[in-house]
């Protein structure tokens, strides 16, 4: 959700714990803006490491996102949510483009280009977003955890979950783990929303309530288990 939304979780979680938020996500967005938006942020914000902490939230791999120029770009966005990189640069997403038929320039460039594209491929992709985001926030000393909107073991892509450890494991990858929050199966948002009946109408997105209570009853006990916010 959008820095000034009222319901986005890291907006609780920095009212709550009293923090000061920068906020990149972006509705629709996939792995590569996460890690992409992570890496050109702190590289251009000046924050100091030992004042940082860094909470991303990797989401299906199957979205996709393309940097394009703000001038010539032909793509545009079905989606009405914008993110500009910089007075150049521009995120071009598609979101849950397998899930519309509109016939726009973007979603049948991304159906095309998905012909190319397997199971092993997306999650290939995926592995190098988090691979690049982990290694800058290493290499600069950043305090970090990782997390997704579904846990692991069933990760959404397209029209089906999957295990994505699993899949990593297909062609000879692992996940380091040791950068993630310590979150059960379910209580990563997704499962956790689905558990708890907090989904929205469109049976996927969480609904605002679960915006509110996924925080304070699960990621503010986490971080205060992992010593990184007092009572």
């Amino acid at each position: 959700m959008a820095d000034d939304s009222p319901y986005a979780w890291p907006n609780m979680l920095a009212t709550w714990c009293g923090l000061k938020i920068h906020n990149l996500a972006v509705p629709g967005a996939g792995n590569d803006h996460v890690a992409h938006s992570i890496i050109l942020y702190l590289e251009k914000a000046n924050l100091d490491p030992a004042e940082t902490l860094v909470l991303p939230m990797w989401t299906g791999p199957a979205r996709i996102d393309w940097i394009t120029d703000r001038a010539s770009s032909k793509f545009g966005s079905w989606y009405s949510f914008e993110y500009q990189y910089d007075e150049h640069n521009e995120l071009t997403l598609g979101g849950h483009w397998w899930k519309t038929n509109r016939p726009t320039h973007l979603i049948q460039t991304l159906k095309e280009y998905s012909k190319y594209q397997s199971t092993s491929s997306f999650a290939l992709k995926t592995w190098l977003a988090m691979q690049s985001a982990q290694n800058y926030l290493l290499a600069n000393a950043y305090t970090f955890y990782f997390t997704s909107f579904f846990s692991l073991n069933e990760l959404l892509l397209i029209d089906k979950a999957i295990n994505f450890v699993e899949e990593l494991e297909r062609i000879n990858l692992s996940m380091d783990m040791n950068h993630w929050l310590p979150l059960a199966n379910e209580d990563y948002y997704g499962n956790w929303c689905n558990r708890m009946n907090m989904v929205d109408t469109d049976g996927y997105h969480p609904a605002n309530n679960a915006n509110l209570e996924w925080p304070q009853q699960v990621l503010v006990p986490c971080l205060k288990q992992l010593g990184i916010i007092n009572e």
